[in-house]
Order: C-alpha cells, then structure tokens, then sequence
C-alpha cells in the first residue's frame, strides 16, 4: 500500500467515523428530548438525524476502495458519539 492510498484509507474511514459520531450525538439527544416531552428539539434532532443518515447510506452505498477502513470508522464513530450524546444532552437538557 502506497503512502496515498493509505491517505486515502485513512480520509474514508475518517469521514464515516465523524459523520457517525455525528449522527450517534444527535440520536442520543433526541431519545432524551423524546424522554422529556421537549417537542421542539425532538424535531430539530430527528430532522437532522435523517439527513446525517441520508448520507452515510450514501457514503456507505458507492463502491468503496477501502471497505476495512470504511467500517473501522462507522464503529468508532458510533462508540464516541454515543458518549459525546450523552454528556451534551445532560448539558442542554439536564439530568
């Protein structure tokens, strides 16, 4: 494997990672708003959810040249944006 591809590798599996990390934040702040009764950020989260899910479907569907570092990405970014989602959603929700 060449240095740029390598690159490469690294650039894919770095964007699925933040937008999972992304979308796994969001969804954790709108299972907490939907606890909470709070209507208003329920819909701002859950908008934004399917648009950070629109892409990821789309990232995910092409034919990806490093599908390893693809998938290493989505799960990381899965495991830190659940942690992310719940210490900001304690922050604009409370506890």
């Amino acid at each position: 494997m060449t240095i740029n591809e390598v690159k490469e590798a690294i650039f894919e599996g770095g964007k699925l990672m933040l937008a999972q990390l992304v979308l796994c934040l969001i969804i954790a702040i709108n299972y907490r708003a939907i606890a909470q009764a709070d209507y208003f950020v329920t819909g701002i989260s859950a908008g934004t959810s399917a648009v950070v899910s629109f892409f990821i479907v789309k990232e995910i569907s092409k034919k990806s040249k490093y599908p390893f570092a693809a998938w290493t990405g989505f799960i990381i970014g899965s495991v830190l944006g659940d942690f992310a989602g719940i210490y900001i959603s304690i922050l604009m929700l409370g506890s």
